[in-house]
């Protein structure tokens, strides 16, 4: 019934709802949940709770409360986001809870996130305390022929072989026949939001170009100053590299084609850094190294608009991240708190191509992206890397529940 998304009974919401207190009281800093169309199961079913009525939400609220408190959060439909502010405010101002929600521009309403903002700020003058979660920069999918997403990953020839090994794949894009009839097919089992992923070429840039790429570096721009077709230029940038030629297709934050909007949001006290996908989707978002990207882009490398104060940027990422989940013994450089800490050679410090590897359980594909110019990690004040290379220790303990700030 749940993966059907019927309404919850009343046995099922106390069911919920002893979970939930009990994960709480074990530990838990919250309760999660998806309310966005986009997350669905392997079935094409839509998760549980996606359209999930305010009371069942307002009873797991209850339920995080009589556990001890914590985060209430979610991930949302973006469109829907303005219309969902309402039970947000409520459940925040009844049970004292901290609401965070997914906040983003999407080109379907490119200017919603200023009525999301300007919202935000009226809530937040009473008792509630309800936040939108930024990303450091445009959610994108990183287009491969061994990712998840591509302009050709519904063509039927490629569905054909992408089931195959790599060395398959690969004899198959030497064939010039192969790739004429990738250039010439039409997708198939194609819905709206995959055909607007794998498209719109507008959107789509050489992933060597970074992260804030202008119009006329697009794979539409460039195939049209040069007089050839998009979706000839786009096959021929995925098999640069011996076929690990990459494209960005930024999804959200980036419908004016440019980072402004997040300017904004990262300088607005109704926001908290977030987003990064680091653990999801893994063959088509490579996002991790969103915290080491806000210190090279936004506080050092920006072109194209204005920077965010290095100071600014440091806060967002430690102290202001550690207090919106509860751990206030953490964020900060001062006597009696948590020796968790980056030494960084900052001139040096960049980020390195995304990568694909096949290190997951099972041989599982991840996208990965490391970085370069971080001198020495340290937690509890063991050195856990140095160099750019883990020392083998391995200090962390499983963190349960909120953390009190250290007496002076």
């Amino acid at each position: 019934r749940g993966a059907d998304n019927e309404d919850a009974t009343a046995a099922d919401l106390e069911e919920m709802g002893a979970i939930v207190r009990d994960a709480i009281a074990a530990g838990a800093l919250g309760f999660s949940s998806s309310r966005t169309s986009l997350h669905k199961g392997i079935d094409g079913r839509h998760v549980p709770g996606t359209y999930a009525p305010p009371k069942e939400l307002l009873a797991l609220a209850a339920a995080v409360r009589q556990g001890g408190g914590g985060v209430f959060q979610l991930a949302c439909e973006h469109s829907e986001v303005p219309a969902e502010l309402e039970w947000m405010r409520q459940i925040s101002e009844t049970y004292d809870l901290p609401v965070m929600f997914n906040l983003s521009q999407f080109d379907q309403g490119p200017e919603v996130w200023r009525e999301v903002l300007g919202r935000l700020e009226t809530i937040n003058r009473g008792p509630a305390h309800v936040v939108g979660q930024v990303a450091g920069r445009a959610i994108g999918i990183v287009m491969a022929w061994r990712g998840t997403a591509h302009p050709f990953a519904l063509k039927p020839s490629w569905l054909q072989v992408m089931h195959q090994g790599w060395d398959a794949q690969w004899a198959a894009l030497q064939d010039p026949a192969f790739r004429q009839r990738l250039l010439e097919e039409d997708s198939v089992f194609i819905g709206e939001f995959e055909a607007f992923v794998t498209g719109s070429f507008d959107k789509m840039y050489p992933m060597s170009d970074g992260y804030e790429p202008s119009a006329d570096q697009s794979v539409a721009a460039r195939a049209l100053a040069s007089g050839r077709a998009p979706e000839e230029l786009a096959l021929e940038i995925l098999l640069e590299h011996r076929g690990e030629g990459m494209l960005y297709f930024p999804l959200f934050n980036y419908s004016d084609g440019d980072l402004d909007v997040l300017h904004t949001l990262h300088r607005s006290e109704h926001t908290r850094m977030g987003l990064s996908d680091a653990g999801a989707h893994c063959g088509a978002i490579c996002d991790g190294g969103m915290p080491t990207f806000m210190l090279t882009h936004w506080a050092r490398d920006r072109a194209r608009g204005e920077r965010l104060p290095l100071e600014w940027v440091v806060h967002r990422q430690t102290a202001q991240t550690a207090a919106a989940f509860g751990l206030h013994d953490r964020g900060l450089l001062r006597p009696g708190y948590r020796a968790d800490l980056n030494v960084i050679d900052y001139d040096a410090l960049c980020l390195e191509r995304p990568r694909l590897v096949w290190d997951l359980p099972a041989g599982g594909r991840r996208l990965t992206q490391r970085a370069k110019g971080y001198r020495m990690t340290v937690a509890a004040g063991v050195p856990i890397s140095e160099r750019d290379e883990p020392t083998g220790n391995l200090p962390g303990r499983l963190l349960r529940g909120p953390r009190r700030a250290p007496t002076p």
